[in-house]
């Protein structure tokens, strides 16, 4: 069910791009997308992650503390940017910043209050295993987002702010969604059990959370949003634009299956980590999922730039080429990222904070040195991709390692993302051997990957079942 929402939630707005991209340019995309980068980095802190740990007790009581936590937080949070913002905005600023504040001053305060709620909501509903809320509030939030900017594009104007207001529309939905589970099961589990002694003591228990997991979910972020100021230092908003619409299709499946995939295996081995069978599971989908999603990341690397050029219209092939470098690291993130939970689950949290931090470091670092020494930006978007894909072999190994699974598991991953890559890229070469049409490459080369995902998909269902 969250595979299906978090699938629909990517593909709707996947396949409302070729509209958006029409109605708005590269230069509206890459303001919006400073402004959506600097969202995304507060957005995991707007809990100071203590929402996460709203599903880790076994009693209710103890769950209500956290979650007023969960809730108080974010109001503060809010409260504390509009202030700044607002003083910013009235400062002296350099040019380019000029142009961001204000959207952050629509987008920022509003969308973490409303993300608050959204979370607190969400790891209830997780708590509780009530996955169909999830996938409903996952799908409508993106659904109402693309249709109130496509929207407001053509009817008043495509300006940044018609994107912000799509977006919050976006967040407002959502928690519109996860209000009567609030209404009916946490605000009574609030009014019967938090106290003002109880939300302090689960402020020191879970400290963790905003002293290690925090900081490393900000870092995780930042890693990856933080490209979109590095490249808006040394390159106009339309090239930030053109980077913006790459990645967002680049790393579509990590929001799709590993999400979905992170979700349900924190919510199901928060508790049964050292079972076999959670080990088998995940020995399974490691070495099957390159199978089933490797595929179509080598088709972008192939055809990026034609397909962007397609898809998207002429003035977006430079995005076409971004998405090609990106696409594999993308494949990596996807099939690793969602072992992430482990981290937690063991209290190991200051193991993935080093390596987050360190990744943060080295990748943006080495995308600042090659556009100030080059102002290449498919050069620094390698340079970034290469520290993207080293970063998460090294993640998954160390994940593996923290779980106290079988350490073959993560040789296993490497050797089927090989051995699949290999037949797609053997497949490529001889079609463009042959000289065959471009028209044909793609197509053959889509049935190849359609029949490699089709035998895996097979392969993982028939593995799982027989782990039980």
């Amino acid at each position: 069910m969250l595979m299906a929402a978090n699938s629909a939630a990517q593909i709707l707005p996947a396949v409302a791009a070729p509209l958006i991209t029409r109605i708005y340019d590269p230069r509206q995309f890459g303001i919006m997308a400073v402004v959506l980068a600097a969202f995304g980095i507060l957005a995991p802190i707007a809990c100071l992650r203590y929402d996460i740990a709203i599903v880790l007790p076994e009693r209710e009581e103890e769950a209500a503390q956290i979650a007023a936590l969960s809730l108080a937080i974010p109001t503060g949070l809010a409260t504390v940017l509009t202030m700044l913002l607002v003083v910013a905005e009235h400062l002296a600023l350099q040019n380019r910043i000029q142009l961001v504040v204000p959207s952050l001053l629509e987008m920022l305060p509003a969308g973490i209050f409303l993300l608050g709620f959204q979370l607190t909501a969400h790891a209830w509903s997780l708590r509780i295993h009530h996955f169909r809320l999830v996938a409903l509030a996952t799908f409508f939030q993106a659904l109402i987002t693309i249709v109130v900017q496509l929207a407001l594009g053509r009817i008043l104007a495509p300006t940044v702010s018609t994107l912000v207001i799509g977006s919050l529309c976006g967040y407002a939905v959502a928690s519109l969604i996860y209000a009567p589970l609030l209404i009916r099961a946490v605000l009574p589990s609030l009014r019967a059990h938090a106290t003002a002694k109880g939300i302090v003591a689960a402020l020191r228990q879970y400290r963790r959370f905003p002293l290690i997991t925090g900081p490393y979910a900000f870092l995780g972020q930042f890693s990856v949003r933080g490209a979109f100021f590095v490249i808006g230092i040394w390159m106009p908003p339309s090239i930030v634009g053109q980077y913006a619409l790459a990645q967002r299709v680049a790393f579509l499946p990590v929001s799709t299956a590993s999400t979905a995939l992170g979700q349900i295996f924190y919510s199901r081995a928060s508790r049964r980590l050292d079972e076999p069978k959670t080990n088998d599971v995940v020995h399974t989908i490691l070495r099957v999922s390159p199978w089933i999603i490797g595929p179509f990341f080598l088709l972008l690397a192939f055809f990026g730039t034609h397909l962007f050029g397609f898809v998207f219209g002429a003035r977006w092939i430079q995005a076409g080429q971004f998405a090609a470098i990106l696409a594999g690291a993308s494949l990596l993130k996807t099939s690793t990222s969602w072992l992430d939970r482990v981290f937690d689950i063991r209290s190991r949290q200051h193991i993935a904070l080093t390596l987050e931090f360190a990744f943060a470091a080295l990748a943006l670092v080495a995308m600042d040195v090659v556009l100030g020494r080059t102002h290449n930006a498919n050069a620094a978007v390698a340079a970034y991709a290469l520290g993207v894909g080293v970063f998460f072999l090294v993640w998954a190994t160390v994940a593996i390692k923290v779980a106290n699974f079988n350490s073959r598991i993560i040789f296993d991953y490497l050797a089927s993302t090989v051995c699949m890559g290999a037949t797609m890229t053997i497949a490529y070469t001889l079609l463009h051997w042959l000289r065959a049409p471009l028209s044909g490459q793609v197509a053959l080369t889509v049935l190849l990957a359609a029949t490699l995902c089709a035998l895996g998909f097979r392969q993982m269902r028939t593995r799982i079942a027989a782990a039980g």
